[in-house]
Order: C-alpha cells, then sequence, then structure tokens
C-alpha cells in the first residue's frame, strides 16, 4: 500500500491548478492524502469557500500531456470504469448518511471532468482527537465515553446500512464547534469503506486494503468478504482506550490477554467502561461484541448479552433491587447459559489444536526430539525462550510448540489460512520465508475448503506418462491456455504466457481428480486473451527467459514483426503485471472467462478424454 500512495502522490495535482464540475471552479491548495483508490485535496471553490475535493484515481493511471487529464493503460479499462463507477456510488451513499447524521462527513456534490470523477465534502477546520489528547492530555471517563457514544452513534447509521468505516480511529475523528460552541466529533475518511448487500457480501467491484496498526483487529488484515460490524467496534475500542491513556493499543498480533490493556488504564474507570472496552476488543471475531448497539447499551451501562456467547456482561451489583418473578427467570436462564457456554469454551480450548503461519518450512529445535511429546519444563523452557522474537513484515508469529495435551500459545489469528503442526518455527525469518509460509498457508486453508466441497471426483486416468511429469504438466497447462483462448477469443491464437507460478504441483500415473486441478492450480485465476504489441512481447518473451520459466513453443518460434500486433492467451495476474509481466500493461483486453481457471481446466480435460489422459502428447 505504501507503493501505491508514493504512486499517487507523484501523480497529484498541482498547487493552483483549476478543476471545473457540478457547474462551479475549484481551485487546488494542497494534496491532502492518497489511498482509497483516489488522491484528496483541499481546495477553494469560487465563492471562496474551503472544501476538501476527492478524485479517483487508480493504480495504472497517468497524467496527459496537458499535466491534469487522467489516463489509463487499456488492461485496466474495465477496473477504471467499474472503479469509477462504485467511487461515484460511494460518494453518494455517503452524502445520504452525511444528511443524516451531523457526525458523519458532509458531501456536496459529485461530477466528472478530466478523464475522471470527482466529489467535494465539508472541510473541518479543527484537529483531530489525536492532536487534542497530544494537547490537552488523555480525557476524563466521561467525556471518552460521552464522545465515543456520539462517534459510535454514526457508526450505527452506516452499519445499519451495511457499510463498514473500516478505518476508525482518533485521526480520522475530527472536532467541529456545534452551534452551542462545544466540540462535536465527526467521522471522516471513508477512503476503505465498504459496502455490503443484503447477503452480506461486497456490492463494490474496487475495494482498497488497509489496517492501521493498534486499531485494526487481525481479521482486518485479510480481505473482508462478508460484512462484520464486529471489525469497526474493535476500531472504537480501540479509540476509547487512546482517549482514557494517551496511548496507542498494541497491535492486535501482540495482545495476548485483555490484561495487557488494563495495567494502563486509569484507576478507577467505572466497571461498565472496562467491560465495554474488553467486549469491543475481544482478540477473536466471534467472541467480541457483535453489533453497535450492544457496546452502546454496556457502555451506558445497560445489561447486555453477547449474541457469541450469551454472557451477561452487566457486573454491576444490584442491591435491595426487587426483581419480579419474570425477572428471577430471565437472570436464572442467562446464568445457566454462562454455565453451559463456559464449560463449552472450556472443553473446545482443552482440545485446541495447536497453530502457525505454516507447516512448510520447519526448523529443528536444537536438544528436543521432537519424535515424543515435551515435558511441560522443556515445553515452558522453549515459549520462554521464543516468544515475543518472531517479527517479520509487521506479522508476529506465535508459535505452538507442544502436542495436543499441553497447553498452545495463544491461537493468534482468526482466520481461515491457519494450519496445524506439532512442530515449530525456531528461527527468525526472513521476509521471503514469511511471505512464503504465508502464501503456503492460504493455499492450504483453500485446499481444506475445496477438499471438503469436491472431495475426490474422479476426472480420468493418467497413463504413459513418466513418473513426474514435469515439464509436460508445463507444455499441457499451455495447450489448455491455447484451447481455452481460442474458444474465448473465437479466433486464432498466436501463442500463451503462463509462468512457474501457475503451477504448483506434477501430476503422476494414476488416477486425476477434481481436487488434483485444485491443487496444481490453487489461485482463484481466469483465463484472458489479449492484443499484445510486438515490441511488448519481445520484452515478456525476454522476461520468460530469465526468469528461468519454460517458453510455450508457439511463443518461442514466433517470428514477432515489428508494428504487429499478436493475440495472446494467459490468466488475468500476469495480464495485470503480475510475475514482472509489466509490458502486458500497454495489451488490450479482447476477451474472459467466465469461469475460474480450475473449471476451465477440468472441463479441457474432460473433452479432450472420459477415459484417460496421456501427457506424453505434450513434450
Amino acid at each position: 500500500m505504501h507503493e501505491d500512495k508514493k504512486i499517487l502522490t507523484k501523480h497529484a495535482l498541482q498547487p493552483g491548478t483549476v478543476v471545473a464540475g457540478a457547474g462551479r471552479t475549484y481551485t487546488i491548495v494542497r494534496t491532502l492524502g492518497t489511498g482509497g483508490f483516489g488522491i484528496t485535496y483541499l481546495a477553494d471553490d469560487d465563492l471562496g469557500n474551503r472544501i476538501v475535493i476527492k478524485e479517483f484515481f487508480l493504480k495504472g493511471c497517468w497524467r496527459g500531456t496537458d499535466g491534469i487529464t487522467v489516463e489509463h493503460a487499456p488492461t485496466i479499462d474495465e477496473d477504471f470504469e467499474t472503479g469509477r463507477t462504485d467511487f461515484v456510488e460511494e460518494a453518494r451513499r455517503l452524502g445520504i448518511l452525511g444528511r443524516n447524521s451531523p457526525n458523519i462527513v458532509t458531501v456536496y456534490n459529485t461530477f466528472e471532468a478530466l478523464g475522471t470523477a470527482y466529489y467535494t465534502m465539508e472541510y473541518i477546520d479543527g484537529g483531530d482527537l489525536r492532536s487534542y489528547v497530544e494537547e490537552h492530555g488523555p480525557m476524563p471517563e466521561q467525556q471518552a465515553v460521552e464522545t465515543i457514544l456520539t462517534v459510535a452513534s454514526a457508526v450505527g447509521m452506516l452499519h445499519a446500512s451495511h457499510v463498514l468505516h473500516l478505518d476508525i480511529k482518533p485521526g480520522n475523528i475530527v472536532l467541529r464547534h456545534g452551534s452551542d460552541g462545544k466540540l462535536e466529533p465527526v467521522l471522516i475518511d471513508f477512503g476503505i469503506a465498504k459496502h455490503f448487500g443484503s447477503d452480506g457480501s461486497p456490492t463494490t467491484y474496487l475495494t482498497a486494503k488497509g489496517a492501521s496498526s493498534g486499531y485494526a483487529p487481525i481479521e482486518q488484515y485479510d480481505d473482508i468478504d462478508t460484512f462484520s460490524p464486529q471489525i469497526d467496534i474493535y476500531a472504537l475500542g480501540g479509540t476509547l482506550y487512546y482517549l482514557l491513556t494517551g496511548k496507542n493499543p498494541p497491535k492486535a498480533f501482540d495482545i495476548k490477554s485483555f490484561d495487557e490493556l488494563r495495567v494502563n488504564l486509569p484507576e478507577g474507570l467505572g466497571e461498565n467502561t472496562v467491560a465495554a472496552l474488553e467486549g469491543a476488543m475481544k482478540h477473536i471475531k466471534h467472541e467480541r461484541l457483535q453489533n453497535i448497539d450492544t457496546f452502546m447499551s454496556l457502555l451506558c451501562g445497560h445489561t447486555v448479552h453477547n449474541n457469541a456467547t450469551e454472557v451477561l456482561l452487566d457486573r454491576r451489583k444490584t442491591k435491595h433491587k426487587k426483581h419480579t418473578n419474570s425477572a428471577r427467570i430471565v437472570i436464572i436462564f442467562s446464568l445457566f447459559a454462562i454455565i453451559i457456554t463456559r464449560f463449552i469454551l472450556q472443553y473446545q480450548s482443552d482440545n485446541e489444536a495447536t497453530y502457525t503461519l505454516g507447516n512448510s518450512v520447519m526448523y529443528e529445535i536444537p536438544k528436543v526430539n521432537l519424535m515424543r511429546e515435551l515435558t511441560k519444563e522443556e515445553n515452558d523452557s522453549i515459549i520462554k525462550n521464543i516468544t515475543d522474537k518472531y517479527y517479520v513484515h509487521n506479522w508476529k508469529l506465535y508459535l505452538s510448540i507442544a502436542g495436543p495435551k499441553l497447553k498452545p500459545l495463544p491461537r493468534w489469528l482468526d482466520y481461515e489460512d491457519t494450519v496445524t503442526t506439532n512442530y515449530a518455527l525456531v528461527k527468525k525469518l526472513t521476509k521471503e520465508e514469511n511471505d512464503s509460509i504465508r502464501r503456503d498457508s492460504i493455499i492450504k486453508a483453500r485446499q481444506d475448503k475445496w477438499s471438503r466441497d469436491v472431495g475426490d471426483i474422479k476426472i480420468c486416468e493418467l497413463r504413459n506418462a513418466d513418473d513426474s511429469a514435469g515439464g509436460l504438466m508445463t507444455n499441457f497447462i499451455n495447450e489448455f491456455l491455447y484451447t481455452r483462448g481460442q474458444q474465448l477469443a473465437d479466433s486464432e491464437i498466436d501463442c500463451t504466457i503462463s509462468s512457474r507460478g501457475l503451477q504448483r504441483t506434477n501430476w503422476t500415473n494414476g488416477e486425476i481428480t477434481v481436487m488434483d486441478v485444485y491443487n496444481m492450480m490453487p489461485f482463484n485465476n481466469i483465463v484472458v486473451v489479449l492484443e499484445v504489441k510486438a515490441d511488448d512481447l519481445v520484452d515478456v518473451r525476454e522476461i520468460l527467459r530469465l526468469q528461468a520459466d519454460e517458453i510455450d513453443n508457439r511463443l518461442n518460434a514466433l517470428d514477432i514483426i515489428p508494428g504487429e500486433t499478436y493475440r495472446v492467451a494467459t490468466i488475468d495476474y500476469i495480464a495485470k503485471g503480475g510475475d514482472y509481466m509489466t509490458p502486458l500493461l500497454n495489451a488490450r483486453l479482447i476477451a474472459k472467462s467466465n469461469n475460474s481457471i480450475q473449471k476451465d481446466f477440468i472441463d479441457f480435460i474432460y473433452n479432450l478424454s472420459k477415459t484417460n489422459l496421456d501427457l506424453n502428447n505434450y513434450k
């Protein structure tokens, strides 16, 4: 994301540039920030009002010869148009929310100009909560709670409209003077916000990723593909923590228990405030407070039931209070639910598997034989020696060492991409090793899901192939790309482009199943057809040679004539410059598949032979 911001900053409009739209003109004062597929500016309109203007500017765009018009590579035509539509829709949705809540930044209008889209917002000439605390120190409890309740009310409106803000933090809450002269918080910066449909899935095609350290829960470091209010609730808890302490919360990866946060809280803090903080910043998502109403009710001191565990969180003493019979029944039932829930959770904890980032890289523990279960002393010693030592690329690795009977280190990922092992990583990982393990871990999670979905559905029998197909598989994949490319383009294809990353395994003689296909191609790609200029195709061929990738025979033998164009079948990842194929960013998209590459490949094999397959035909 940092690299993207550098690119956007480089292409930002210069101060003094005039942008016209919606019957007004706007003069750029300075760049305020980048991100969320856009650049944000401070500007003055033609009436002398200071406003904020946001410009849609996607990675792969640049300024034209006039220095202001936005242009983009042909390969991102579809992404650009879809993204621009999403951008305008975001502004429209935000405008409605802002009109209904004084604590959400107001959007004035949207317009298209200079080859892209813009929307204007109010400029709030006040500091943010971070600056306020830095100047005045931590807030008293009542002021902090009132501030968070106001922001939470605005967030509740977002969630009612199925919008997640995803970047709530003190720096994104500015203070505006209300009509009574008092400072009121206003939520700004919707650059990575997402809208979700009634089924809980995102409605926008292009979405920005981001996670503010200390204010983002663990699950936010992965793709967010489901409406999850708990993410914003965690951020509200982190913001409340900052207002009370003047300190940023630790990274979610670094928090083993709420006790680590509790020690920094001011003495005498109300039980409701502490309970709200604890409920909002639970490590595991499903244990966290489930909605804004629950968070606000708890913060206000009302009795609240956590939907995930049905735990009664109201800890206030209610001496001398007369309860009705119905109230007693409710309390007894709640306590019974607590006992049952705790029993279940304890059982799960005692039988919980151990977790690491992945199991593809194992390092030997010196002087410990892992063929046997570790003693408690050995386990404790190793945990003591390795805890807090594994930081690579902002990922902290909590490592579970023991067998199933020994208590593991806390599970640090609430992701699907965790895998189990009884081994340990006992060496500091390089960035490359860490990235590799994480990639393999994600693949493993997908494979587990696919295994449940497709099982061992047989496709065909593989006969007469080498014991390890090796390069035969590469040739076979290129043949598949060639055939599928011709189908998509409804014309001849000149060549194909693949890379080592497309093929993860080889096949051997015997039964070939659907799962074998998914194991070999574990990524979510599609087949595309491009029109590539001769010079760019020459560069691609040279890049493949430098990477020691096996080149399609058609590409290898192709007589590339300067000035000509060629039809090439490949995958969307490569078409967008992946694996260093940046020359393809200049290509024109002709066609793309509506199916996953795995489904297309399975269909290809079925159509080729329903009984057997011989890879030797593709030498």
